[in-house]
């Protein structure tokens, strides 16, 4: 990935000496496929600098090609993917050439701090993309959404290998979300703690496994200092939305069963039907991998998508600062 990443380093230093981007500005209201504005050949112009646009007609429509040009670059700098040319759009398009070439500049750096680390296979989670990437052979073999923690309950960044797969988990509820989210629940609704299946049991309270349980019906376990794992959640509706900060720290996993089925495929007497067969049960239980799977938690606000193109996303925590050159 530095290779590349340097590779859109010199492209855009040659930008910077042409000019740097076209200034787009700002106009009155939405515009949205089959409109014309004599602003619409800047749009073109612009998004032929950042490669979303092939080629260039030269006419003043929103066209088709245009769309998908817009939609590429919506994707790529973490916008909502609505194809309209609106101020949220124009502003982003506004970012300085200055600006995306210190944000590829923290971010080589960064990633050189890992070049040496990980090994052929592992799996990466990057926050500000709210992203899980499986790499095998050094390949990426699929990606995921996740949920990270709240900007008040940030997901920590750290290295550790996945040790346990467990299914079916009881969630043991920590006393902070009991105490202050549950609770005032439970003195509005008695029977809260019943109807919901949580037990109080050694001084603890935690929930048995089932379809309302918000670990879901998997979990994985890699040692760490803040009480952080990944899990499945009953709520999928939430990875629809682009900005994915929900959880209290912890990952939620949008396909938990095809991650299960990937790490347990590597060990021995396991397959597709004896994970099923374990879900079905319905009861917690916890296997112990022979074969630990490094997981990297990472912050990387520029990256690359599965067609080598340049994202740039959201400083989500509000963890680097860029310098204007």
């Amino acid at each position: 990935m530095i290779y590349q990443l340097t590779e859109y380093q010199n492209y855009y230093q040659t930008i910077k000496k042409n000019g740097g981007f076209i200034k787009i500005v700002y106009l009155k209201s939405h515009l949205k496929v089959g409109d014309t504005s004599a602003k619409i050949i800047e749009f073109k112009k612009y998004f032929l600098q950042t490669r979303d646009l092939i080629n260039h007609n030269q006419n003043n429509v929103y066209d088709s090609a245009l769309f998908y040009a817009i939609q590429s670059f919506q994707k790529r700098t973490g916008l909502k993917q609505d194809r309209l040319i609106s101020k949220f759009l124009i502003k982003k398009m506004n970012v300085s050439i200055d600006e995306r070439l210190n944000d590829i500049e923290w971010n080589i750096s960064k990633l050189k701090l890992y070049a040496n680390k990980a090994g052929k296979d592992f799996v990466i989670i990057n926050i500000p993309t709210f992203s899980l990437y499986a790499i095998e052979n050094d390949k990426l073999k699929f990606t995921m959404k996740v949920i990270v923690g709240k900007k008040n309950k940030q997901t920590k960044i750290f290295n550790s290998e996945i040790l346990k797969v467990v299914f079916c988990p009881y969630w043991n509820i920590p006393n902070d979300i009991f105490y202050n989210e549950i609770l005032p629940i439970v003195k509005k609704n008695p029977k809260y703690l019943y109807l919901h299946h949580i037990d109080f049991v050694n001084g603890l309270y935690r929930q048995r496994p089932g379809n309302d349980n918000p670990l879901g019906k998997i979990k994985f376990i890699f040692p760490n200092n803040y009480n952080i794992y990944m899990h499945d959640s009953p709520n999928k509706n939430l990875f629809k939305f682009d900005v994915r900060t929900f959880s209290h720290g912890c990952i939620r996993v949008e396909k938990a069963y095809k991650l299960a089925k990937y790490i347990l495929q590597k060990e021995n007497n396991w397959n597709e039907k004896l994970v099923d067969s374990n879900l079905l049960e319905n009861k917690e239980k916890a296997i112990d991998l022979r074969q630990k799977l490094p997981i990297y938690i990472t912050y990387f606000t520029t990256w690359l998508n599965e067609e080598n193109q340049i994202l740039f996303a959201n400083d989500v925590y509000n963890l680097k600062t860029i310098k204007t050159k």
